[in-house]
């Protein structure tokens, strides 16, 4: 995810075709497990709309930032965006850390819960 930010200060193509497909790699990794993560989070009966809503907020998200992004860059260039990228995918991952971890583990809980899912 890190290496996304020194692609804009690379002078060879290919390190920085390099640096995009890793951060490309590892922020399809954090995206899948967030989407996977809500079969394990809620009801059988909930899934459904919670993957679709996950889904609906992350293009609506992709469609602003996209139309942000092109005249930005006209104006202050690229260097600084995927800067934001890679500091961005990991407030993502620090934020899923802290939120979506089981305070108090109770196996037998878990068990009961999974049983009644």
């Amino acid at each position: 995810m890190t290496g996304m930010a020194f692609v804009g200060f690379v002078q060879n193509p290919y390190t920085a075709v390099a640096l995009l497909s890793l951060g490309g790699f590892a922020h399809q990794t954090l995206s899948v497990t967030v989407i996977t993560m809500s079969s394990d989070l809620f009801k059988r009966s909930e899934v459904a709309t919670v993957t679709g809503l996950a889904g609906t907020c992350g293009n609506a998200g992709l469609l602003v930032a996209n139309l942000m992004i092109g005249g930005l860059v006209a104006t202050i260039g690229c260097t600084p965006f995927f800067i934001v990228f890679a500091a961005l995918d990991l407030v993502g991952a620090a934020l899923l850390w802290a939120l979506v971890r089981e305070r108090n583990f109770d196996p037998a809980r878990s068990e009961a819960e999974v049983r009644n899912k």
